[in-house]
């Protein structure tokens, strides 16, 4: 899995100031589609532009300043995994200072591409190496892309970029020495300039942990996190969740801790052990524009959940529309709705001592939801049940929840979390064995859904 970050800015409207953050109208950095921004130092610099844009786009950013730019910035896991940058941009006029396009930064040291205003030449720079320097001057009114590769280490980080025309030919690769030192970075700041007066348009960012990113216009969401790397009794947080390669989650309730009385797999998982005053959860953002999203966790139960505030996977949007898996603590029965939609229950009573995989997928973002869960014995790969709420509207998912509580007391462990752009995701089975889903079992409202196909297990 990898953890990737893009932003086109579709859906902004031009000479509007973009903000970081989710909003509900068109400052939304992510536009119509996308991950926005973690924050954006100076916005006012910066409005959303579509008189000049790269190939692909339908919406760009521009920026013009007499002082210090307009920095946008995606927070990243702090970790020394090799991540890639791609992002286009189109200089009209330029200042007296190096300009960064990319910078990967917050640990120790940093790595970027830069511009050098003198020579309009590309530089690629990692702390403690060599720079590497272009032999090509870009042009003033003209789209170039720019990606780089950043391998982060002691005496071994370098910083390696493409630099392409406007049609996505390869022009020139740039490397710095591979003896940098820049270390866990935890953050990737853009067009990071400094006290210059100068003109530019930007757009179609991409960040990613799994490879060159080329001309996409869009990532696919792949995320995996299984608490690997945290000893036994640490408190989670979004900073410490992605240990060992894990993505992060990009925010953590209270109460949690790494425990190892009952992993689904490697040594540790997750303890969620709430008090009745707290709200706990695991989250992560998705991208504006997703068609389908499938999501996966183990959870085990020492005891039948009594908190009536429990939601198993929780979707929500910027509209307040929403669809949730959650636990009618009543019967022990999973149960499903989506916003202005029937609540459609299971038939599987979870038992105490259960240990069962929830995979869960939800299409149709732009209409009528259409969501299927499938609750599955974990040790032996047996369909327990199968949920589908096919009533309800969820517009744009912003994010993720799993394992949400509020303010309800409630304690179970939850282990090797996954979400995907792909309609199903992986999860294990202590055997390994793909597992068929069929017609093995039924909701109450109506028969069992066919998924026709299988997992391929980790």
């Amino acid at each position: 899995m990898s953890w990737s970050r893009y932003n086109n800015a579709a859906g902004g409207t031009a000479g509007v100031t973009p903000a970081a953050g989710v909003q509900t109208n068109n400052t939304y950095t992510g536009g119509a589609s996308g991950y926005y921004f973690d924050s954006i130092t100076l916005p006012a610099n910066m409005v959303f532009a579509t008189d000049n844009l790269p190939p692909g786009a339908t919406v760009a950013y521009k920026v013009s300043t007499t002082s210090q730019g307009c920095v946008p910035v995606w927070n990243c896991p702090a970790n020394n995994l090799t991540r890639w940058y791609r992002g286009w941009f189109n200089f009209q006029t330029f200042g007296s200072s190096q300009f960064p396009i990319a910078r990967w930064t917050g640990g120790t040291g940093y790595l970027d591409i830069e511009i050098n205003p003198a020579t309009k030449k590309v530089q690629a720079f990692a702390s403690s190496a060599t720079t590497g320097i272009s032999t090509i001057s870009i042009a003033f009114n003209t789209w170039y892309m720019y990606e780089m590769q950043a391998v982060f280490g002691t005496g071994i980080s370098q910083c390696v970029v493409r630099l392409s025309d406007a049609s996505g030919n390869l022009l020139e690769t740039i490397n710095s020495t591979a003896n940098g030192t820049v270390l866990n970075p935890t953050q990737i700041q853009l067009c990071h300039s400094n006290n210059v007066t100068q003109t530019y348009y930007h757009g179609l960012h991409a960040v990613s942990t799994g490879g060159w990113i080329g001309t996409s216009t869009t990532l696919p969401l792949s995320l995996f996190n299984g608490c690997e790397g945290n000893a036994n009794g640490t408190t989670i947080t979004a900073a410490n969740s992605g240990q060992l390669g894990a993505d992060c989650f990009d925010a953590v309730g209270s109460a949690t801790t790494a425990d190892n009385s009952h992993p689904n797999s490697g040594l540790v998982g997750y303890h969620l052990n709430q008090t009745a005053n707290s709200n706990n959860y695991f989250n992560w953002r998705l991208p504006g524009d997703s068609t389908q999203i499938g999501i996966k966790g183990t959870f085990y139960f020492a005891a039948q959940p009594s908190a009536t505030g429990f939601n198993v996977i929780w979707i929500n949007d910027t509209n307040g529309h929403d669809v949730a898996l959650s636990m009618n603590t009543t019967t022990h029965k999973f149960q499903m709705q989506a916003y202005g939609g029937t609540l459609v229950a299971g038939s599987y009573v979870l038992t105490a001592g259960s240990t069962v995989d929830v995979h869960f997928t939800a299409t149709g973002f732009s209409d009528t939801i259409t969501a299927t869960a499938v609750i599955v014995n974990t040790a032996d790969g047996t369909v327990l049940d199968t949920i589908t709420c096919t009533t309800g509207t969820l517009t744009t998912p912003t994010f993720m929840y799993i394992g949400q509580i509020s303010s309800y007391a409630l304690e179970f462990w939850l282990d090797d979390i996954c979400a995907s752009s792909s309609a199903w995701v992986t999860g294990g089975t202590p055997a390994g064995v793909p597992v068929t889903f069929s017609t093995s079992s039924t909701g109450s409202a109506g028969p069992a859904q066919n998924l026709g196909g299988f997992f391929e297990f980790l």
